[in-house]
């Protein structure tokens, strides 16, 4: 699709791949190396093409653009939660605007959720098992802090 001028259809395809890895949860490593990063390279090709006025599709290939920068934060998200960097993780969980960490904004995205694209929503489940997690766990590592400077007092 890139070659013929469709990067909006090719950026699509990305997505459901980059969607498909995500729900694997393959983390980078020395030996394999990372394996999103061909899949993000060429989601970044598409979009610089779309950028460059070069194959315009329209609206869809913004909304296929949005979901891909929203794709790269779940996937970031997802392994910083892994990894058990759960500073990292909930500063992307930050970036995440469908996911809502104040509460006036709850009924906003829960509303809104119907909106997402496709390759997103279906991760909705991971990323809510894995910030409930690291919320968890950064407030039990808060706590166990707090409570280790109380006993060094």
């Amino acid at each position: 699709y890139m070659y013929a001028g469709y990067p909006g259809s090719a950026l699509c395809i990305v997505n459901r791949k980059l969607s498909e890895a995500c729900a694997k949860y393959p983390l980078p490593s020395a030996l394999h190396g990372d394996p999103y990063a061909d899949i993000v390279r060429l989601g970044q090709m598409a979009v610089q093409t779309i950028r460059s006025g070069m194959g315009v599709e329209g609206e869809k290939d913004r909304k296929e653009m949005d979901a891909f920068e929203q794709l790269v934060r779940v996937k970031d998200f997802l392994i910083y939660a892994k990894q058990e960097k759960y500073p990292d993780a909930l500063r992307m969980l930050a970036m995440l605007s469908f996911i809502p960490l104040e509460a006036h904004r709850i009924d906003k995205c829960a509303s809104d959720v119907h909106k997402l694209h496709s390759a997103v929503s279906a991760r909705l489940p991971e990323i809510l098992l894995s910030a409930a997690e690291c919320l968890s766990r950064a407030a039990f590592m808060s706590t166990g802090e707090a409570a280790k400077g109380l006993l060094e007092q």
